[in-house]
């Protein structure tokens, strides 16, 4: 056989065996590196809501506050049972 069919027959072969994904790789190990929630793009999938708690003329009053969207969830404050 000669030099140049030789070739050909290895090249073909390369070839096939790149486009059917039977070339052998190597594996690496990537060391993780920890990322903050917020340079991820992670956020919170419902409302961070909290009681707000205020004292007017001696009586307690709360409030419910939406932390995520900065703003008040209700018209007024409601007063506490005591």
């Amino acid at each position: 056989m000669t030099m140049i069919k030789h070739l050909r027959k290895k090249s073909f072969a390369l070839l096939m065996a790149g486009a059917f994904g039977i070339a052998s790789f190597s594996a690496i190990a990537i060391p993780s590196v920890p990322v903050s929630a917020a340079e991820a793009g992670i956020q919170p999938l419902s409302d961070i809501i909290e009681w707000v708690y205020k004292e007017i003329n001696g009586k307690w009053y709360k409030r419910l506050y939406n932390y995520t969207l900065h703003r008040w969830e209700g018209d007024k404050w409601i007063p506490c049972k005591t």
